[in-house]
Order: structure tokens, then sequence, then C-alpha cells
């Protein structure tokens, strides 16, 4: 058996056996990923991504797998024993992984490998832009003249914004905030709200290989407040409805509270899927 990781050169070969959307994040700086060939020139066995995610307060940085394929039980071990030797060499022993519940093997391969596995409600809500629009109501909306696309400000504003943001503590689903170039983030739906030229404030998504528009960040800082949150939330869905089609998917996912208050306030009534949650202390 020969361990490769998958590097951002490589990491096109892979997209047969792992989702194409967790794909792209690897050569970002926390994401980390390995594959299981039986020799140099066959296919690959196992392959899986998994990001490390650096929690406050003193508690201790776990690493989150993301994307995780086995052909069988074998490999799955081979894969998730390399795994834990490169997480142990940066001083990691938590490791967690949510998948759909009907993913019965993996399920097996992890209990095997020594994690603990329960069902639990998905922190992701996914609806469409037809069903935002929906939610909006009929007729345009009146929005501030200080909320704009993204793509209305100059690099050095959108950095600024970013540096803002960051000085607040708040990343989002960002730990990497600071190094995402701006063009990585959806341009015209994305936005901001401006004070006298100072951003104060970001709604930002990004759009996945698959095309789906993800919330990345949600955020909003004095002299912005409630007010400026609903606008760019109510700009955000008409700069939808204008650019994209109606069964495009939109990724709610809470993150924190913000991204928590945004998914409440469009769908108050939604309820998360049930998905199973895999988690191993070293």
């Amino acid at each position: 058996m020969e361990i490769r990781k998958i590097t951002e050169e490589s990491k096109e070969e892979y997209l047969q056996v792992l989702d194409r959307d967790e794909v792209e994040h690897i050569g970002r700086k926390y994401y980390r990923a390995l594959a299981l060939h039986a020799d140099p020139d066959a296919a690959v066995q196992g392959a899986m991504i998994w990001k490390l995610v650096h929690a406050q307060k003193g508690q201790k940085t776990t690493a989150q797998i993301t994307c995780f394929y086995a052909k069988d039980q074998e490999a799955g071990r081979v894969l998730l024993t390399e795994y834990e030797k490169e997480i142990a060499v940066e001083g990691i022993t938590g490791s967690c992984f949510q998948f759909s519940r009907d993913r019965e093997v993996v399920g097996e391969i992890l209990e095997q490998a020594g994690f603990l596995l329960k069902e639990k409600k998905s922190r992701e809500l996914i609806v469409t832009v037809d069903e935002l629009s929906k939610v909006a109501g009929k007729g345009k909306p009146e929005l501030s003249p200080n909320i704009v696309s993204i793509d209305q400000l100059m690099l050095r504003q959108f950095q600024k914004g970013i540096m803002n943001c960051l000085s607040h503590g708040l990343a989002g689903a960002l730990e990497d905030l600071d190094t995402l170039p701006a063009g990585w983030f959806e341009p015209k739906v994305s936005c901001c709200v401006q004070s006298m030229g100072k951003v104060n404030g970001f709604l930002l998504f990004h759009e996945t290989p698959s095309g789906k528009l993800a919330v990345k960040l949600f955020f909003a800082c004095k002299p912005a407040g409630n007010q400026e949150l609903l606008g760019m939330i109510r700009f955000a869905i008409m700069k939808a409805q204008e650019n994209y089609p109606p069964q495009t998917q939109v990724v709610i996912r809470s993150y924190d509270e913000a991204t928590d208050a945004f998914a409440r306030k469009i769908f108050p009534q939604a309820e998360n899927q049930l998905i199973i949650e895999a988690t191993k202390e070293g």
C-alpha cells in the first residue's frame, strides 16, 4: 500500500472519489488530504480531507474530517491509521466527522477505528433561491444606499473591512480569512455595509464548484447594527434572485451566533436534517 499526500497540484486526480466542493479547499492554510493506492500505478483505494479547527478559550485544536472515501474496510483502516499519525505530528488527538445516515459502511469503518457515533441535527440548512424569494415577499425592497455588493469596493476597502472583522475576533467559517483573495467570494450577492467609506459589516458568500451559494461570513459592528444586518439579508436575497436560477441551492451553516441568527431569521420553522457525528478523543 502507498500513502500519498494530496496537494493543490494533484487534487484534480481525486475528483472521482471525493466531493469536488471539498477538493477545492486543498491547498488552503488549514486543510490536509491523503490518498491510498495499492501500488504507484494502481487506482485509488481510499482518500480523505480534513481541516484543523482551532478552538478558542484554551480548548484543544481538533481535526474535522470533511470528506472520506474507502473502497473497502481494509482500505479505510489503513487510511485512518495514517491519518492519525499525520494529526499526531501536529499535536492533535481529537477528531470529528459528520456524514449522512445512509453511509453505513463508513460508520462501520469509523467504529472499528475507535470513533463514537451518535445521531444529531446538522448545523446546515439548505434552501433554494426560489425559497428565499418567497421569504422576501413581493416587490422590490427599499435598500439602504450604504449597502452595496462587494464588487463595488476597491480592493483596499475590502481588505480593511476584513481586518475590521478580524479585530473583533470574528471570522465566521474561515479561520484563514486573512489569506483568502477577494475573488474567492461571490461578488454580486456578497455585500457589505459602509459608513463614511469604512466597511462595518459583511454578508459574504462563496460559490462552490457545484454551483451552490454558501454563506461564509455574517458580521456587523458599530455604527452598523441590526437594521444593517437585516438590510444585507434583503440585499443578498434580491441579488440572488437577479443573478441565479431559482433552484440554486443556498447553504447556511451555523458557525457562530450571527449565522445562526441569520438562519433562524429567514426560516424560523425549518428543521435541520439528522446526520451521524463520529468523534474520537486521543
